[in-house]
């Protein structure tokens, strides 16, 4: 009688299985043709009683997502806490092919961003494509000590 009972669980299960829905779940990541994205950077961190300062290296990533299509950074704008553009990267347009990326950095004793620095990239592209991985990436070290952490960029506006 086990037996049976098994073997009649083995087979309702099987043709539960068959009879179910199969449910494939798709995603893909909305395109676009063009983003300004804001990404929090700092020139330096501070630590301590008295706020002393931790200078830091910053490097702005741009990573093209498409497979497909390039990419064409239109403005990337160091800007320091006030708002003020300190620094422009790119005086013509930049290309960035499919799947590659480039890099913008600002020195560790370059102090001019302040705690509250940003980069504004703008960038576009003929056809709709996946956003850009956008980063900051902040390191510093002194003596024995080190840091180092990543922000990631907000779209601030978007054309599809």
């Amino acid at each position: 009688m086990s037996n049976k009972a098994g073997l009649l669980s083995v087979v309702l299960a099987a043709v539960l299985l068959v009879a179910m829905p199969v449910y494939a779940e798709t995603w893909s990541a909305p395109k676009w043709r063009g983003q300004t994205v804001h990404v929090p950077v700092y020139s330096h961190v501070y630590y301590g009683n008295k706020e002393s300062r931790f200078a830091l290296a910053t490097t702005l990533s741009v990573r093209n997502s498409s497979a497909e299509h390039t990419i064409v950074l239109e403005e990337v704008s160091y800007l320091d806490s006030e708002g003020k553009v300190v620094h422009r990267f790119i005086k013509d347009e930049v290309n960035i092919t499919a799947l590659a990326g480039v890099r913008f950095v600002v020195a560790e004793n370059d102090l001019s961003g302040g705690s509250s620095a940003r980069f504004i990239v703008r960038w576009s592209s003929k056809s709709p494509v996946p956003a850009p991985i956008i980063e900051g990436v902040m390191i510093g070290t002194a003596s024995s000590q080190g840091i180092s952490f990543v922000t990631g960029g907000v779209p601030l506006e978007g054309r599809k």
